[in-house]
């Protein structure tokens, strides 16, 4: 610790500062005096509580953090319940209280560690007894608005049944909120991933502790109603009661219930519900679970959609039939005209097809008679030949040319001549007729015109003639 000659006063670190608070506190008592506010037992069987104190004529609120230990909780418990009410009892909103607390400074935070709880505790709290006050008026002046008498545990909407009221073409909405809040960031990626940019978003904030953020809040709404927008949300995200203090404004329900168009909150508290909850036309526990809820009402509203284009295509379905009809039989007879052609087309490509591949067999089998002739005609030249060289084709031999054996050659010739005629002249008579045994890869269409055009033996030809690519009068081959 030191002293600056600058400064008068001491210059000590926050450290420091933070130590001499904590030491100040220690083993000092008091009874304390205030209204209980948000109590919330732990599982630990400990409590806490936030114990304030409202001015009546300022409306300022001042609160400090309360803890019970489990340990205490019990001892105050049975001391409590041997006089009448209990420690739940006792640790409700608007009770006021006087406990026996040792204030110590937690996290950087005042709290007292309340040893002792005082019987005789009323719910005679300002604070609550003004909400309480300023509800039974709200009910009274708005008497059409039900959500204003409505049980707690029926006033938040369930996030999955969609939006509890008939909205507008939900293409536009304008969300007010805290800027950077988690509240909306996560309504922006709920709202983002599940709709994309079929869903155009407006984001506003409001100072709520402004003279003018009523009228800054109905020029929001004005202006969103002008651009096209359907519907208002208000968030927060959650947080500490004494921030949502804004939320339990008079003053700010009213500006919900005169909104030109319809609010929804989302202020973060599942077991809050606060005038704003009550004068919004829905009031959800998180911003994410509206966004579910508008998610919902928009996969209805694309459904209600699809079902209306497709009654409308089913009208004009049943008003275009009588000439959609008219216009199959047309087409129908159109259809049976070009079958009709096109089957005379296939029979006339089929017969020139059969003509063309009659004239190559033609062709063929006049190359192989002439080549048979052909045959014929060297026999008998070397027929000839030999007949008249006998002598000459022995002696090549060896062989002694005499008559018997010029006699023998002439006797053998003239047979081997006649043989192979003969055989050459029957396979000419049956030129025509297939071969008794066909191939047994038979040709294709393609490679049978290339054969059939070099064909020059009856044996080949007789062959091809087993696998006539003949093309059928429907066009089949």
């Amino acid at each position: 610790m030191r002293t600056s000659e600058q400064f008068p006063v001491q210059t000590i670190s926050a450290a420091e500062l933070s130590e001499e608070i904590r030491s100040l506190c220690a083993k000092q008592r008091y009874w304390v005096t205030g209204e209980c506010k948000n109590p919330r037992p732990s599982k630990h069987r400990s409590w806490t509580f936030d114990l304030l104190t409202k001015d009546v004529d300022s409306g300022k609120v001042v609160y400090t953090s309360c803890w019970i230990s489990a340990k205490n909780a019990t001892i105050i418990n049975a001391f409590l319940t041997r006089r009448g009410p209990s420690l739940a009892e006792a640790l409700i909103d608007g009770m006021e209280l006087m406990v026996d607390a040792e204030p110590q400074i937690w996290q950087n935070t005042l709290q007292l560690t309340v040893t002792r709880i005082r019987e005789g505790f009323l719910p005679t709290g300002v604070f609550q007894r003004g909400l309480v006050e300023d509800l039974a008026s709200l009910m009274i002046e708005h008497p059409d608005h039900s959500r204003f008498g409505a049980p707690r545990s029926t006033v938040h909407w369930r996030a999955n049944n969609g939006l509890p009221f008939s909205v507008g073409r939900l293409e536009r909405l304008t969300v007010i909120g805290p800027e950077r809040s988690q509240g909306r960031n996560d309504l922006q990626h709920e709202l983002g991933n599940r709709l994309n940019k079929a869903l155009h978003i407006t984001h506003q904030s409001i100072n709520w502790h402004q003279e003018d953020a009523g009228s800054r809040f109905r020029q929001i709404v004005r202006d969103a109603k002008e651009d096209g927008h359907t519907l208002v949300v208000l968030l927060r995200g959650g947080g500490h009661w004494s921030g949502m203090q804004a939320f339990e404004s008079r003053k700010v329900a009213e500006l919900i219930i005169c909104a030109e168009l319809p609010i929804v909150t989302a202020v973060g508290h599942a077991d809050d519900v606060s005038l704003a909850d009550r004068a919004a036309r829905a009031s959800f526990v998180t911003p994410t679970a509206v966004a579910n809820a508008i998610n919902g009402t928009f996969n209805d509203q694309k459904t209600q959609d699809r079902f209306a284009r497709n009654r409308q295509a089913r009208t004009q379905t049943q008003k275009n039939m009588p000439q959609s009809e008219q216009r199959i039989l047309d087409l129908e007879a159109d259809l049976a005209t070009s079958k009709n052609d096109a089957v005379d087309l296939r029979r006339k490509i089929a017969e020139r097809n059969n003509q063309h591949v009659q004239t190559l067999l033609g062709m063929a089998q006049r190359r192989v008679r002439g080549y048979s002739r052909l045959s014929t005609g060297v026999v008998i030249v070397l027929t000839v030949s030999l007949f008249f060289g006998a002598g000459g084709f022995l002696g090549s031999f060896g062989l002694d040319p005499t008559l018997t054996a010029v006699l023998l050659m002439w006797c053998l010739t003239i047979g081997a001549a006649w043989l192979v005629a003969c055989g050459i002249d029957n396979a000419r008579q049956n030129l025509r007729l297939p071969a008794t045994k066909p191939m047994r890869s038979p040709p294709a269409a393609s490679t049978w015109m290339t054969k059939i055009k070099t064909v020059r033996s009856v044996r080949s030809l007789r062959k091809l003639q087993c696998h006539i690519p003949l093309n059928q009068p429907d066009g089949e081959i």
